[in-house]
This record gives C-alpha cells, sequence and structure tokens, in this order.
C-alpha cells in the first residue's frame, strides 16, 4: 500500500512541475506578446500622428487653393 501512496505522490509531484513548467513557458509568451503589443500600438500612433498632420497640410493647401480660385473667378 506505501508503495501505491508514494508512486501517486511522485505522479503528483511530476504533475506539478510540469504545470509549473508550462506555466512559465506561457508567462513568456504573454510577456513576449505583451512587448509585441506595445511596439506595434506605437508604430500606430507615429503613423496616424504623421498621416494625420499630412491631411491637415493638404486640407490647408486646397483651402487656400480654393480662396485663389474664388479671387480670380470673381
Amino acid at each position: 500500500m506505501l508503495g501505491i501512496w508514494s508512486h501517486r505522490n511522485q505522479r503528483k509531484k511530476k504533475a506539478l512541475a510540469d504545470t509549473k513548467s508550462q506555466y512559465g513557458r506561457v508567462a513568456d509568451e504573454n510577456k513576449a506578446l505583451l512587448e509585441q503589443l506595445e511596439f506595434t500600438q506605437r508604430e500606430n500612433y507615429e503613423v496616424t500622428e504623421h498621416l494625420r498632420e499630412e491631411l491637415l497640410v493638404k486640407s490647408q493647401t486646397v483651402a487656400n487653393l480654393q480662396a485663389q480660385l474664388a479671387k480670380v473667378c470673381l
């Protein structure tokens, strides 16, 4: 009977060690994914800001050209 309990305890210890190992891998993967997410969000923000500024400049240029056209047509 003692041998059965010893075997069960060994299986439980192995299962616990496997679970801890899997947790460590998942935690590492999660950390890497969070870092990728932060990088992507930063990059997206920078691209969005650049495009917003470019759109603003082009909108101002169009408004200026429309104003000049309105003067010429009068």
